[in-house]
């Protein structure tokens, strides 16, 4: 028997049908919430941007998180991202069948600076690494410090030092994972350097003999 569907006058011989409408009709009735525009801040001197947490900037993390920022029952979705647009394309069950239906959700970059990049440039550091040894042994254990830590923090400077070298960290945290990803058991001290909201804050000094 011949459907006609109500919204729009397509009979099922022209047009696939779920339920009562066809299947492009069904799919504009999918209960599918979008948001009337996203903005991301993006660093403009790293190029990360801020999604939950300052990220890398790929076109993965973009669409998990505008997919993320959607709601309503889909079964699956996928977004083509420009510069200033998101295409999202859901996946919807519709009696028993699978309809597409697509929202466009413009996007929106702004400039900006993250805490890492504006510590860089304000020369902050929370940890020095001193590296003392033999020159051949300090250069080489310095540049794999250099790999490690630049993962999860910046080097404010690095210079040359009565026995080795002085590596100046952003974050003494990953200060301290860097090391012991290596197997370097470093001495520890600390000196206190502020307080902020009636907390001590410490800058620690780690000392790697190689």
């Amino acid at each position: 028997m011949k459907k006609i569907c109500p919204k729009c006058g397509a009979d099922s011989e022209e047009r696939k049908f779920a339920g009562s409408f066809c299947e492009d009709c069904a799919s504009g009735k999918a209960s599918i919430q979008t948001p009337a525009k996203i903005e991301f801040k993006e660093c403009k001197m790293c190029g990360r941007i801020w999604l939950r947490e300052w990220t890398q900037k790929t076109t993965k993390a973009l669409e998990e998180y505008i997919i993320s920022k959607c709601k309503g029952e889909h079964a699956n979705a996928h977004a083509k991202i420009t510069s200033e647009n998101a295409e999202v394309t859901f996946i919807v069950k519709k009696n028993d069948s699978l309809l597409e239906t697509t929202r466009n959700i413009p996007i929106e970059f702004e400039n900006t600076m993250c805490l890492d990049c504006s510590r860089e440039s304000g020369g902050y550091f929370e940890a020095i690494i001193q590296i003392r040894g033999s020159k051949e042994n300090a250069e080489r254990t310095l540049k794999k410090i250099e790999r490690q830590l630049t993962r999860n923090t910046f080097i404010a400077k690095t210079k040359e030092s009565k026995g080795g070298y002085d590596m100046y960290a952003g974050n003494s945290k990953a200060a301290g994972e860097a090391l012991n990803s290596l197997e370097l058991s470093p001495t520890k001290a600390y000196k206190l350097f502020g307080v902020k909201e009636g907390k001590k804050i410490y800058r620690t000094t780690y000392c790697v003999r190689v």
